[in-house]
């Protein structure tokens, strides 16, 4: 099977929006200019600004063990969790993180923080 490709179609030196286009081939019909495609492989930039919070992971909210150190990144709109000792994604599951005088519960599926909620 050929690899696909994405075309853009220019008319007056200028992008026509909506006419990205994914095939093997340019239409013959217009005029087309390839651009870079990667559909699956390319994760979302991530801000270089990094949040470090002590956090207790637990199977069930606001239950916890001991607390390790995570790594929060801002990577598109999501925010993903890390171990910061050996950069492993977070596991599934709970993690709770004492702010000054408060236990916020952190929901996080694969690796990235689905919801927050005090405890």
């Amino acid at each position: 099977m050929a690899q696909k490709k994405a075309f853009v179609r220019y008319a007056q030196n200028k992008a026509v929006p909506g006419s990205l286009i994914v095939r093997t081939k340019a239409p013959k019909v217009g005029n087309w200019k390839e651009v870079p495609y990667d559909i699956c492989c390319e994760p979302p930039a991530c801000s270089p600004f990094i949040l470090e919070l002590n956090l207790a992971y637990g199977t069930e909210p606001c239950s916890y063990g001991e607390p390790e150190w995570y790594q929060i990144k801002a990577c598109g709109s999501q925010f993903v969790l890390t171990k910061q000792s050996d950069q492993t994604p977070a596991a599934d599951g709970y993690y709770v993180a004492e702010i000054p005088d408060n236990l916020t519960n952190f929901y996080v599926e694969n690796s990235v923080i689905i919801n927050a909620f005090p405890c």
